[in-house]
């Protein structure tokens, strides 16, 4: 896919890919209705160190999202 970008785009992509971003300690809010997606997200992004919730469902998703105004992905 890289290979289909301008030649700034690329080095800009590199960059970020090279400096990465320190994610340790962020939280991170999943929602998703597949539990096997739920488990194989919340395993990579705590091997990175991020603080993970997940919901089954949207329902279930925004009141926790709502009642936590700390987060950073969802």
């Amino acid at each position: 896919m890289d290979e289909k970008l301008p030649a700034r785009a690329k080095e800009i992509l590199h960059g970020q890919r090279q400096q990465g971003e320190d994610v340790s300690g962020k939280k991170v809010l999943v929602v998703d209705d597949d539990v096997r997606n739920i488990f194989a997200i919340t395993s990579v992004l705590e091997s990175h160190g991020l603080d993970v919730l997940y919901a089954e469902n949207g329902r279930d998703g925004s009141p926790r999202w709502s009642a936590t105004p700390t987060w950073t992905w969802c």
